[in-house]
């Protein structure tokens, strides 16, 4: 009962507020000096508001245990958390991740101005930096063995077989070990082929060894110098991930040391031409999703 008699009270006034504007509007005019009618009015039904707003916000099991079973149910509150979780960065890193490209290959090299021509094997791998560009490092190992031979004699053998005596005279061994940093640029597919072009420059060096058999000497020199290399070729692909690729290459290279002429104590430098072309075949792996 406590609780309704602000509503009461309230709403009565608002009852008088009306019928008094309705007998003044009718009888009597308001001298200038009264108070606006319509001022209380305005105020009254605030007034009223508030309480009846007060009245609904009271919880409904109030209200049942005050003897008000006939006051509308009031709805069910519930009350919800809102957990905030930032967007994960998946699509960032995808984007933004860079395949490690790895390539094995073997090959001729053919010089130039000697009659040096070792097979080559090597490696080469670094990440993709962007969709068609790749920067790296790669190390080959260049390596021939060359043999003379003198002939003794000549006889024919069985049905007519030519066979030959030889000794061996001198033997000669070449190995070259170029340690280059490299750029490369893929282009587009053609017909299932993807070309690409490249460049290194870095260090090299040349072992050379020879044996004289005949005169008991022996010789052993090493040689060092800055050279580079230029190629292009294509890949054909094998899946999503790897490559057979072949291309061809050109070295340039003047390799050179230091040497100190015994007789006279001059000192003096020899070098090692290694300019040529050569040939390379191998296997790439490790291509991932195009970058978009």
């Amino acid at each position: 009962m406590r609780n309704r008699i602000p509503v009461l009270v309230a709403v009565t006034a608002a009852l008088l507020a009306h019928a008094s504007i309705a007998s003044a509007d009718i009888a009597l005019q308001p001298s200038p000096l009264a108070l606006n009618l319509l001022d209380l009015v305005q105020a009254a039904r605030a007034q009223t508001t508030q309480a009846l707003d007060a009245a609904a916000i009271l919880p409904q099991a109030m209200l049942m245990q005050q003897g008000s079973p006939n006051l509308p149910s009031l709805p069910n509150v519930e009350a919800a958390a809102v957990a905030y979780r930032p967007r994960t960065q998946n699509t960032f890193k995808e984007e933004n991740s860079r395949p490690i490209v790895t390539q094995m290959h073997g090959g001729y090299f053919n010089a130039d101005k000697d009659e040096t021509a070792p097979f080559v094997v090597g490696v080469r791998g670094g990440p993709m930096v962007d969709q068609r560009l790749q920067v790296g490092l790669g190390i080959d190992w260049w390596h021939q063995t060359q043999n003379i031979s003198n002939v003794l004699s000549t006889s024919t053998g069985p049905i007519g077989v030519p066979i030959s005596t030889k000794q061996d005279s001198a033997r000669a061994l070449v190995n070259l070990v170029p340690i280059m940093g490299f750029a490369q640029i893929s282009g587009w597919g053609l017909l299932g082929l993807v070309p690409y072009v490249g460049a290194s420059g870095g260090y090299e060096v040349l072992v050379l060894s020879a044996d004289d058999f005949l005169n008991n000497t022996s010789f052993e020199a090493t040689f060092g110098g800055w050279g580079y290399q230029v190629w292009a070729g294509a890949g054909m692909p094998l899946g999503k991930r790897s490559r057979f690729t072949g291309e061809l290459f050109v070295n340039r290279a003047e390799l050179g040391h230091d040497v100190t002429d015994p007789s006279s104590g001059q000192s003096a430098r020899q070098t090692v031409n290694m300019n040529g072309v050569g040939v390379r075949f191998g296997l790439a792996w490790g291509y991932g999703s195009p970058i978009p």
